[in-house]
């Protein structure tokens, strides 16, 4: 092969390197576009509006088998954008081309949460004859004498 040869197979090879590439990127600008569309079609109840029974009937219909086969951690990703928005378990697994029982074990593995986590409560700082626990999460059990009207220590009896 001539140089001319080798130079022309070169430029179409790195030609056709950059057109996978800029495919590639395409394709994944295109699948992080679509939780983002998923929730706004869930929460917008667009089922209804098209005048299906369900959730599940309107993503058969609708995309049917254009839905992909995703990739695992791609899967895992919209399971847990799709469950922290609010959809059920029976609810993503049409959307991500699984079983219930895949997106329950995605779920766990990803530790999805059903919703915002509440707030850890302030632990009190309790003091006890001169000692002092701060943000200790103990529990003190105190009783109280009806005839002497004093609180007493149920292990010694001592009144405090």
């Amino acid at each position: 092969m001539g140089t001319a040869e080798a130079d022309l197979t070169t430029s179409a090879a790195k030609e056709r390197a950059e057109a996978i590439r800029s495919g590639i990127d395409a394709i994944a600008a295109a699948l992080d576009k679509i939780p983002p569309l998923i929730i706004e079609a869930y929460k917008a109840e667009d089922w209804t509006a098209l005048g299906y029974d369900s959730w599940a009937e309107y993503v058969k219909v609708e995309f049917g088998t254009g839905l992909l086969r995703l990739d695992k951690t791609m899967r895992k990703d919209w399971t847990a954008a799709l469950k922290s928005a609010g959809l059920k378990q029976r609810e993503i697994a049409p959307v991500t081309n699984v079983s219930q029982m895949q997106v329950s074990r995605d779920s766990a593995e990803t530790k999805v949460s059903d919703g915002p986590k509440k707030p850890k409560r302030k632990l009190p700082t309790i003091e006890l004859y001169g000692i002092r626990v701060e943000g200790a999460d103990i529990s003190v059990r105190i009783l109280y004498d009806d005839k002497s009207r004093h609180l007493v220590c149920p292990h010694c009896e001592a009144d405090i």
